[in-house]
């Protein structure tokens, strides 16, 4: 059907969009085994709250590719409504900021969150990430290709090598914040 093809891959810009395509699918009959089926693909964007993205990920249960670019100001680290929803996805790339999932604290690991366990693309935003843990990086044994935003005056060079050694890892990228030449 040409319907599974439009719906495919889907990317919402803003709160407005969302709301907009969560009308589009709740119309339709059976909207949960249809958004399950036909959404492969699924790019969050902008200001799109918490509960809406929480919701579009529930009824998209069948994405394989998730980008979550959202910066929301409902943001409720002890309640995140992502977490469940995000563990209920059999996801293989993530594209997303961490702190959507954790505080800034050296004290968490990725490895902890079932989301992360059937990845075998990741792309964390953070350039915090290695400034004084790995985030538990190490330990995602499916990870195959991995890009991380760095900030090279204050990525700790010590916390880099268990990356290159990881056995699993067949392409690294770290994305450079500062200019050419202060790298």
């Amino acid at each position: 059907r040409i319907e599974k093809l439009l719906y495919h891959t889907i990317v919402l810009l803003n709160e407005n969009v969302a709301t907009r395509f969560l009308s589009s699918v709740y119309s339709r009959p059976h909207p949960h085994n249809f958004a399950c089926q036909a959404v492969q693909s699924l790019c969050l964007k902008g200001n799109i709250s918490v509960r809406i993205a929480a919701e579009i990920i529930s009824l998209c249960k069948g994405t394989v590719n998730l980008a979550l670019w959202i910066g929301p100001s409902d943001l409720d680290q002890k309640t995140n409504s992502l977490l469940e929803p995000l563990d209920e996805l059999a996801l293989t790339s993530l594209s997303l900021s961490i702190s959507l999932l954790f505080s800034h604290t050296p004290s968490f690991s990725l490895s902890t969150l079932q989301v992360f366990h059937s990845l075998t693309h990741l792309e964390i935003l953070n350039r915090w990430v290695l400034w004084s843990s790995t985030v538990g990086l190490e330990h995602l044994h499916g990870l195959t290709h991995l890009c991380l935003h760095i900030h090279t005056r204050r990525t700790k060079p010590g916390l880099v090598i268990p990356l290159l050694s990881h056995p699993c890892i067949r392409v690294l990228v770290f994305r450079i914040s500062e200019g050419v030449n202060a790298v």
